[in-house]
């Protein structure tokens, strides 16, 4: 009997902790609003569509030339300044064609 309760007394603090920290995490999460249904939104302009689809694209790989010309800087001033480079920068992700992301895998 002994065993039993020392052991319900060393989790409870954890227990405790657990439902405070669930409680606030939970609390603090918002549900996302309700879809509207195919029907009830405006109709689609697709070529609209592709048009801001491109621009995010250009948008997106002009911000990834920014940060690489920016790591490289940062690290020619580090080999000038004779500090010990970390480690090379992670090679550029490739772009995947909307083509490939479009076909089914069979099973």
């Amino acid at each position: 009997m002994y065993h039993r309760s020392a052991r319900i007394v060393r989790l409870f603090p954890v227990a405790v902790f657990a439902v405070f920290f669930g409680v606030g995490t939970a609390s603090s999460q918002t549900s996302p609003p309700p879809a509207q249904s195919p029907a009830a939104s405006a109709p689609v302009d697709t070529e609209q569509l592709r048009q801001e689809l491109e621009r995010l694209r250009q948008e997106f790989e002009t911000i990834r030339e920014t940060y690489g010309q920016r790591l490289t800087a940062l690290e020619a001033r580090l080999t000038a300044a004779g500090a010990v480079p970390g480690p090379p920068a992670a090679a550029p992700l490739p772009t995947i064609p909307v083509a490939a992301v479009d076909a089914q895998v069979p099973p």
